[in-house]
């Protein structure tokens, strides 16, 4: 062999280094990107999931959304009102998150529908409808077309403040 062919397979080697290490960074990157959207889909079931653990331990909160969801978010005496608005946003927010970061892709479809079957029950209470409808405008547009899309036909005005209380036997049954 002469010198001339040395320098032909150290370059024939160099360049098959080359492209393992490029198949090996790619790897990596998928990798990557696979455990972002991990951790995004984690981080907002973990958020859920408090949302959740907080409101069935306040006994009070309960008793406030069974009502509302019966009277309606406008018929709530303006304690009640805040408390059940600001419940009502904290789940409309994590929705909201979980819908934009699908729509980035740092969630997948798969991903998607597993969590937007879980995170739909939001929208059977009427309390979060009513807060949707009054508040709309203080989400993104993007999540604003998709519950219109997908909750439309649930989506209706506010009931008006009526002008009889739910009676105190009847709050109290709740």
């Amino acid at each position: 062999m002469t010198l001339e062919d040395f320098y032909f397979i150290s370059q024939i080697v160099a360049a098959l280094g080359i492209m393992a290490s490029l198949v090996f960074v790619g790897l990596q990157m998928r990798a990557q990107a696979r455990e972002t959207r991990l951790a995004s889909m984690a981080e907002i079931m973990a958020e859920y999931r408090q949302g959740l653990g907080q409101m069935s331990s306040d006994r009070e909160l309960l008793k406030t959304l069974l009502k509302s969801n019966k009277v309606g978010l406008a018929n709530l005496d303006s304690t009640a009102f805040l408390q059940a608005s600001l419940v009502s946003l904290s789940f409309l927010r994590v929705f909201e998150q979980a819908y934009i970061y699908r729509y980035e892709g740092k969630i997948d479809d798969r991903t998607w529908t597993s969590m937007q079957g879980m995170m739909s029950q939001t929208f059977q209470y009427r309390v979060c409808l009513d807060y949707f409808v009054l508040r709309k405008n203080d989400f993104t547009q993007i999540f604003v077309d998709f519950v219109e899309r997908e909750y439309g036909d649930q989506l209706e005005e506010p009931r008006s403040r009526d002008t009889s209380p739910v009676p105190a036997d009847e709050e109290a049954a709740q």
